[in-house]
């Protein structure tokens, strides 16, 4: 799509340049179970009380394990 610079906002312009350098990527929520979903949120919040990212790693591998699992 190209911007017709006579009618566009400068910065609409620049914006539209900047987005042509980058490369979007998918939500990383699009690539998980919801159940993983689900557990990383909850993890997250056990995070900020003082839990250990180890902790919530492998609660989120075996969830995603697990779930995966069971569609095979």
């Amino acid at each position: 799509m190209e911007v017709d610079r006579s009618h566009a906002h400068p910065l609409f312009v620049e914006l539209h340049e900047l987005t042509k350098q980058v490369t979007l990527l998918p939500s990383y929520e699009t690539q998980l179970t919801t159940a993983a979903v689900e557990t990383l949120s909850d993890g997250l919040q056990e995070l900020m009380k003082g839990g250990s990212p180890e902790t919530l790693a492998q609660k989120l591998q075996n969830t995603q394990t697990s779930v995966l699992g069971k569609l095979r």
